[in-house]
């Protein structure tokens, strides 16, 4: 343990990155996979979706990934699930007031993505710096 000097004055904790109640990281948690941005971004552009829009809006997402997608979008409360009693059943998702601010906070992403982004090989473009190899005697 560390000895404080006479007199100075304690510095609080200021949590890293990895420290689970990061802010940052908090975030990460619940958006950072390959799917969740997809799946809000979706569900903002058609408003009120049914589960067969979402899976024609994403191509290439499995049935198991959009539905465990949906699932912990819920549970971190950024959308809402609706069902109806009929049959065949009938579900519908909607953004949250939590949701959509988070996709107004994602906006600014999508903005640098296309400009920086949009051609497959940046490092041509000059967008991006071109990787440089370090040579080692």
């Amino acid at each position: 343990m560390e000895s404080e000097e006479a007199g100075s004055v304690p510095q609080p904790h200021v949590p890293g990155v990895i420290d689970p109640n990061c802010g940052t990281q908090r975030v990460f948690d619940v958006i950072a996979d390959k799917w969740k941005p997809t799946v809000l971004c979706a569900i903002r552009t058609l408003e009120v979706a049914r589960y067969s829009e979402l899976q024609r809006q994403i191509p290439g997402i499995t049935h198991k990934m959009l539905t465990q997608t949906l699932r912990g979008l819920e549970a971190a409360g950024l959308i809402d699930r609706r069902v109806y009693p009929v049959v065949p059943p009938k579900v519908e998702y909607r953004l949250t007031p939590l949701g959509a601010s988070l996709h107004q906070s994602l906006r600014p992403l999508l903005v640098w993505g296309r400009a920086h982004l949009s051609n497959p090989n940046p490092a041509s473009t000059g967008t991006a710096p071109a990787p440089t190899r370090s040579h080692r005697p």
